[in-house]
């Protein structure tokens, strides 16, 4: 697959509201979670979470080494990606009732994940690193890696993700452990999702000349302390929105019916891009 690098380097949200995150209820929106300190993830999770881009937990913790569910990971990806079109899937495990239920169909619209022989979906299976492969690989739609990859440990790794996990390991998005191997059986986690989830919009921006991150969800974003800073335009879409410490390089749009006071500005500079 061929890309053209751009004059600068973006995260492409295009106006589709990318909240990237796994949210649980009464997620913390904002800041550095002290479980970050020292982990080998922590500059891009504490930057999705400055801009309001990913969540963390109740707690206040970000929990990196948490797996994610194949549930959670449609969700994710859609907002990511921004499906938003459903296709009815008939996946026996799956009803209508269920929190992830449109996503799931948003994602067999979206054609990057599929359910089992048996008719199932399997929505709270955890998610290996062979399956992500085959998904991130279908989302870019990269050209399965003729030569086998050169990981100690591929033998493990089932022969439907072999040229998936080599697509995605020559375009570094997926790399292995340091040791040699891909550990293709391994749970991906929560950091390890975000930081391939990060590679792979990286790469599809390449080419891409604008984006725009949306805020849609009332709370505060914008680190604690220090500046964040957002290279793209900015659009808040609802009230009851704070922005705080950001240096915003794009425009600064509010949308439709918002009114003075309904959002706050703390510590904001905006400078429009010429």
């Amino acid at each position: 697959m061929v890309i053209k690098k751009s004059i600068r380097k973006k995260v492409i949200a295009g106006a589709l509201a990318i909240c990237l995150a796994i949210l649980p209820a009464g997620a913390v929106f904002a800041g550095h979670a002290p479980d970050l300190a020292g982990n080998w993830a922590k500059d891009q999770i504490s930057r999705w979470m400055d801009q309001g881009l990913i969540s963390g937990y109740p707690d206040g913790e970000f929990k990196p080494d948490n797996p994610v569910t194949r549930a959670e990971l449609t969700v994710l990806i859609n907002r990511a990606f921004g499906f938003t079109e459903t296709k009815k899937a008939d996946f026996s495990d799956i009803t209508s009732s269920k929190w992830y239920y449109s996503s799931i169909l948003q994602a067999n619209a979206a054609g990057y994940v599929q359910g089992y022989e048996d008719g199932t979906f399997k929505p709270d299976q955890k998610i290996n690193r062979q399956e992500l492969a085959v998904i991130i690989s279908k989302l870019l739609k990269l050209t399965a890696s003729a030569a086998a990859p050169e990981f100690r440990d591929i033998t493990k790794s089932a022969a439907w993700s072999k040229g998936a996990i080599g697509a995605v390991s020559e375009e570094g998005i997926m790399k292995g452990s340091g040791d040699g191997n891909f550990r293709p059986l391994a749970y991906a986690t929560r950091a390890e999702t975000v930081v391939i989830l990060d590679r792979a919009l990286s790469m599809l921006n390449a080419d891409s000349d604008e984006y725009v991150i949306i805020y849609e969800t009332p709370g505060i974003y914008g680190p604690l302390s220090g500046m964040s800073e957002v290279d793209s335009d900015v659009v808040v879409s609802v009230p009851g929105i704070t922005l705080r410490n950001m240096n915003i390089t794009g425009d600064l749009l509010l949308g439709e019916g918002i009114a003075e006071g309904d959002v706050r500005l703390l510590n904001v500079t905006v400078k429009a891009i010429e």
